[in-house]
Protein backbone atom coordinates (compact mmCIF):
# COMPACT_ATOMS: atom_id res chain seq x y z
CA UNK A 1 0.00 0.00 0.00
CA UNK A 2 1.21 3.50 -0.83
CA UNK A 3 0.14 6.43 1.31
CA UNK A 4 -1.21 9.30 -0.85
CA UNK A 5 0.67 12.03 1.04
CA UNK A 6 3.94 10.08 0.80
CA UNK A 7 3.39 9.70 -2.93
CA UNK A 8 2.71 13.45 -3.15
CA UNK A 9 5.97 14.05 -1.29
CA UNK A 10 7.91 11.79 -3.63
CA UNK A 11 6.42 13.54 -6.68
CA UNK A 12 7.35 16.86 -5.08
CA UNK A 13 10.96 15.67 -4.86
CA UNK A 14 10.90 14.37 -8.43
CA UNK A 15 9.79 17.81 -9.60
CA UNK A 16 12.82 19.59 -8.10
CA UNK A 17 14.99 21.38 -10.64
CA UNK A 18 18.44 20.01 -11.39
CA UNK A 19 20.92 22.85 -11.90
CA UNK A 20 24.51 23.21 -13.00
CA UNK A 21 27.17 24.93 -10.91
CA UNK A 22 26.90 28.08 -13.03
CA UNK A 23 23.12 28.19 -12.60
CA UNK A 24 23.49 27.50 -8.85
CA UNK A 25 25.76 30.51 -8.29
CA UNK A 26 23.20 32.80 -9.92
CA UNK A 27 20.27 31.68 -7.77
CA UNK A 28 18.98 33.63 -4.79
CA UNK A 29 19.30 31.79 -1.44
CA UNK A 30 15.54 31.13 -1.27
CA UNK A 31 15.67 29.48 -4.69
CA UNK A 32 18.64 27.23 -3.89
CA UNK A 33 16.59 25.08 -1.50
CA UNK A 34 14.26 24.31 -4.40
CA UNK A 35 16.94 22.67 -6.49
CA UNK A 36 19.01 19.50 -6.56
CA UNK A 37 22.68 20.38 -6.81
CA UNK A 38 26.00 18.97 -5.63
CA UNK A 39 29.26 20.61 -6.63
CA UNK A 40 31.21 18.65 -9.24
CA UNK A 41 28.28 16.41 -10.16
CA UNK A 42 27.02 15.99 -13.72
CA UNK A 43 23.43 16.70 -14.72
CA UNK A 44 22.89 12.95 -15.35
CA UNK A 45 24.17 12.13 -11.85
CA UNK A 46 21.94 14.81 -10.34
CA UNK A 47 18.90 13.47 -12.18
CA UNK A 48 19.68 9.99 -10.81
CA UNK A 49 20.19 11.50 -7.37
CA UNK A 50 16.80 13.23 -7.58
CA UNK A 51 15.16 9.91 -8.46
CA UNK A 52 17.01 8.13 -5.65
CA UNK A 53 15.91 10.82 -3.23
CA UNK A 54 12.25 10.41 -4.23
CA UNK A 55 12.46 6.61 -3.93
CA UNK A 56 14.18 6.92 -0.57
CA UNK A 57 11.33 9.16 0.59
CA UNK A 58 8.74 6.64 -0.64
CA UNK A 59 10.54 3.86 1.21
CA UNK A 60 10.90 5.89 4.41
CA UNK A 61 14.66 5.48 4.44
CA UNK A 62 16.99 7.04 6.96
CA UNK A 63 19.88 9.25 5.94
CA UNK A 64 22.24 6.32 6.57
CA UNK A 65 20.27 4.06 4.21
CA UNK A 66 20.06 6.83 1.62
CA UNK A 67 23.86 7.16 1.66
CA UNK A 68 24.14 3.42 1.00
CA UNK A 69 21.64 3.77 -1.86
CA UNK A 70 23.96 6.29 -3.51
CA UNK A 71 26.80 3.81 -3.34
CA UNK A 72 29.77 5.12 -5.32
CA UNK A 73 27.66 6.84 -7.97
CA UNK A 74 28.05 10.25 -6.30
CA UNK A 75 31.37 11.59 -5.07
CA UNK A 76 30.18 13.97 -2.37
CA UNK A 77 31.12 14.38 1.25
CA UNK A 78 28.94 12.99 4.04
CA UNK A 79 27.86 16.48 5.04
CA UNK A 80 26.95 17.46 1.46
CA UNK A 81 24.74 14.38 1.14
CA UNK A 82 23.22 15.04 4.57
CA UNK A 83 22.46 18.66 3.69
CA UNK A 84 20.87 17.67 0.39
CA UNK A 85 18.87 14.83 1.96
CA UNK A 86 17.71 16.86 4.94
CA UNK A 87 16.84 19.98 2.97
CA UNK A 88 14.96 18.22 0.18
CA UNK A 89 13.02 15.80 2.37
CA UNK A 90 12.20 18.66 4.73
CA UNK A 91 10.86 20.71 1.82
CA UNK A 92 8.65 17.79 0.86
CA UNK A 93 7.48 17.32 4.45
CA UNK A 94 6.74 21.03 4.84
CA UNK A 95 4.79 21.06 1.58
CA UNK A 96 2.77 18.07 2.83
CA UNK A 97 2.06 19.60 6.25
CA UNK A 98 0.98 22.85 4.60
CA UNK A 99 -1.32 20.97 2.22
CA UNK A 100 -2.88 18.96 5.04
CA UNK A 101 -3.30 21.97 7.33
CA UNK A 102 -5.09 23.96 4.61
CA UNK A 103 -7.72 21.24 4.20
CA UNK A 104 -10.86 22.82 5.75
CA UNK A 105 -11.61 19.79 7.95
CA UNK A 106 -8.07 19.67 9.29
CA UNK A 107 -7.67 23.44 9.51
CA UNK A 108 -10.74 23.72 11.75
CA UNK A 109 -9.56 20.88 13.99
CA UNK A 110 -5.88 21.95 14.20
CA UNK A 111 -5.80 25.77 14.12
CA UNK A 112 -2.42 25.95 15.88
CA UNK A 113 1.09 24.59 15.46
CA UNK A 114 3.97 24.39 17.89
CA UNK A 115 7.40 25.29 16.54
CA UNK A 116 10.07 22.89 17.80
CA UNK A 117 13.76 23.42 17.13
CA UNK A 118 16.55 20.91 17.71
CA UNK A 119 18.50 23.24 20.03
CA UNK A 120 22.02 21.95 19.68
CA UNK A 121 25.22 23.67 18.59
CA UNK A 122 24.10 23.58 14.93
CA UNK A 123 20.76 25.33 15.52
CA UNK A 124 20.60 28.87 14.15
CA UNK A 125 19.76 31.49 16.79
CA UNK A 126 16.84 32.70 14.67
CA UNK A 127 15.36 29.17 14.81
CA UNK A 128 16.15 28.67 18.50
CA UNK A 129 14.24 31.85 19.30
CA UNK A 130 11.07 30.26 17.94
CA UNK A 131 11.39 27.02 19.90
CA UNK A 132 8.17 26.15 21.73
CA UNK A 133 6.10 28.98 20.29
CA UNK A 134 2.47 28.18 19.66
CA UNK A 135 1.27 29.85 16.49
CA UNK A 136 -2.14 30.20 14.85
CA UNK A 137 -2.10 28.76 11.33
CA UNK A 138 -3.93 31.81 10.00
CA UNK A 139 -1.35 34.29 11.28
CA UNK A 140 1.61 36.06 9.65
CA UNK A 141 3.80 34.32 12.25
CA UNK A 142 2.86 30.96 10.76
CA UNK A 143 4.13 32.13 7.36
CA UNK A 144 7.39 33.21 9.01
CA UNK A 145 7.70 29.84 10.78
CA UNK A 146 7.28 28.06 7.44
CA UNK A 147 9.87 30.37 5.86
CA UNK A 148 12.37 29.54 8.60
CA UNK A 149 11.75 25.85 8.10
CA UNK A 150 12.39 26.18 4.39
CA UNK A 151 15.98 27.29 5.02
CA UNK A 152 18.89 25.02 4.19
CA UNK A 153 19.44 22.08 6.53
CA UNK A 154 16.70 23.15 8.95
CA UNK A 155 15.91 20.40 11.45
CA UNK A 156 13.00 22.17 13.14
CA UNK A 157 9.44 20.94 12.89
CA UNK A 158 5.87 22.16 13.23
CA UNK A 159 3.51 20.09 15.37
CA UNK A 160 -0.20 20.60 14.63
CA UNK A 161 -2.28 21.33 17.74
CA UNK A 162 -5.98 21.38 18.48
CA UNK A 163 -7.31 24.54 20.10
CA UNK A 164 -7.80 22.62 23.35
CA UNK A 165 -4.22 21.32 23.40
CA UNK A 166 -2.84 24.78 22.56
CA UNK A 167 -4.81 26.26 25.46
CA UNK A 168 -3.55 23.50 27.80
CA UNK A 169 0.04 24.17 26.81
CA UNK A 170 -0.41 27.92 27.24
CA UNK A 171 -1.95 27.35 30.68
CA UNK A 172 0.98 25.11 31.67
CA UNK A 173 3.34 27.92 30.66
CA UNK A 174 1.37 30.46 32.72
CA UNK A 175 1.54 28.17 35.77
CA UNK A 176 5.25 27.50 35.32
CA UNK A 177 6.77 30.60 33.70
CA UNK A 178 10.31 29.29 34.20
CA UNK A 179 9.58 26.73 31.48
CA UNK A 180 7.65 29.12 29.25
CA UNK A 181 8.98 29.70 25.78
CA UNK A 182 6.23 31.85 24.34
CA UNK A 183 3.14 32.02 22.24
CA UNK A 184 2.72 34.05 19.10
Amino acid sequence: YRWPRVEDGARFLESRNVVTQQEWTQLAEREKVRTVYLKGTSTAQLEKLRGDLAQSFRDGESLHTFRKRLDDSITASKWEVETLFRTQTKQSYLDGVTTVLTNPRVKNRFPFVKYVSTNDNRTRSSHRAWNGKIIRTDSPEYEEAKRLQAEYNCRCTLIPLTERRAEQMQEEERKNPANAVGTV
